[in-house]
C-alpha cells in the first residue's frame, strides 16, 4: 500500500458523506464499490473493492494449450485414476 503521509482531514456533511480527497481518488472512478470498515485501534479503512467479476472475464480468456494426442481419456479411466485406480490396461 502506498504510504499518502498523515492523511487529508475531510468533514462529514448532513448525510454522512465525506469527500476524497483527489490525490486519493486517482485509483477509483466513478461506479467503482469500495469496503468501508474499522480496524482494532478504531481507525476507518475505506478499500477500493475486489472486481470478481472482472477477474473472472480474465480466468475465462485464459487459453490453454496442450498436446492433443493425450486428450482422448475416457471418463471410466479418468475416474478410476482419481480414485487411486488405474483401469488403463483393461
Amino acid at each position: 500500500m502506498r504510504d499518502v503521509g498523515a492523511g487529508k482531514k475531510v468533514k462529514i456533511d448532513k448525510k454522512w458523506r465525506i469527500v476524497i480527497p483527489r490525490e486519493i481518488r486517482k485509483n477509483l472512478n466513478v461506479g467503482d464499490e469500495v469496503t468501508v470498515s474499522l480496524d482494532e485501534k478504531g481507525r476507518i479503512i475505506i478499500e477500493k473493492a475486489n472486481d470478481w467479476r472482472k477477474k473472472l472475464e480474465e480466468i475465462k480468456a485464459i487459453k490453454l494449450h496442450g498436446d492433443k494426442s493425450k486428450i482422448r481419456l475416457d471418463a471410466a479411466k479418468l475416474k478410476g485414476r482419481y480414485e487411486g485406480k488405474n483401469f488403463e490396461n483393461n
